[in-house]
């Protein structure tokens, strides 16, 4: 409840100061692209990679898996293919150099996984298995790698450093500029996903993440000046502030969960803003 109020009371805040500098703009798309106007609105596309960061307990290579007679005996954070996702950029100039910006993301997660490798004691044979966020209860059901992680509703708020104006041929052209601040993500499907997992077997169990968690993020790019719009592309890395497990969730035996003490979430994103 605190962090819904706390979203409403930031967005409250972003058009409040909106509203106060209305007279000073003018209205977003409505001609030709004024880098002195007050706000500044748009779309942008992004492309991100992430991985995990994974800090094993001390009794880590206990775990079995599920299946009696195995060994853990690794335990490997590989890159995800790549997800996309999109959203509008929200772009207050707050004076000198420096822009407040608010983004809202949609984004489709790419397939991040955690792989184990155990080692069958009897046979001698290692076999390693890639947990996601979700898991098909059925072992012999064909289910698609990109569906297993939760899509995600993002809230990025930064503050946009620039450099001064540079020119090409004479004309003011571009800027460089750093880019900070943190990111409230929110696992889209998670409760429900979560509570209809009632067979209780430990094979099949998935990697359990917390509905929501916060990140860092910082970066940089470069803005590209046209007659009618600009152009960013931005280059952005982002790490969870604490650990992503929800350890706590029903209390069930979950093998894989069981080895970590925590697991943080890093990404590096490109984007195309436009505005």
């Amino acid at each position: 409840m605190m962090i819904k109020k706390g979203i409403a009371l930031g967005v409250m805040l972003v058009f409040s100061f909106v509203a106060s500098a209305q007279k000073r703009m003018t209205l977003p798309f409505s001609g030709e692209y004024d880098e002195d106007q007050i706000l500044h609105l748009g779309f942008f596309f992004t492309y991100q990679t992430s991985y995990y960061k994974a800090t094993k307990n001390a009794h880590w290579q206990s775990s079995n898996g599920g299946v009696p007679g195995r060994r853990l005996v690794g335990l490997k954070t590989p890159a995800a293919m790549g997800g996309v996702g999109f959203g509008i950029p929200i772009d207050v100039r707050i004076g000198g150099n420096a822009n407040f910006i608010v983004r809202p993301t949609y984004l489709i997660f790419a397939n991040q996984s955690l792989d184990y490798t155990f080692l069958d004691e009897a046979t001698g044979e290692r076999v390693t298995i890639s947990k996601y966020h979700k898991e098909e209860p059925n072992p012999n059901a064909s289910g698609n790698s990109l569906d297993k992680n939760f899509f995600a509703f993002e809230m990025p708020v930064l503050f946009k450093f620039k450099s001064d104006m540079k020119k090409i041929y004479g004309e003011d052209k571009y800027r460089g500029y750093l880019v900070g601040g943190a990111k409230f993500s929110r696992n889209i499907g998670r409760n429900k996903y979560y509570n209809e997992l009632t067979e209780n077997r430990p094979e099949f169990m998935p990697l359990i993440v917390k509905p929501y968690y916060f990140s860092y993020e910082a970066g940089v790019g470069v803005d590209l000046f046209f007659e009618y719009f600009k152009m960013s592309a931005e280059l952005k890395w982002s790490q969870t502030m604490n650990s992503i497990l929800d350890k706590k969730w029903k209390n069930l035996p979950n093998p894989f969960m069981e080895p970590l003490d925590k697991l943080s979430l890093r990404s590096i994103q490109f984007s195309l803003i436009f505005e």
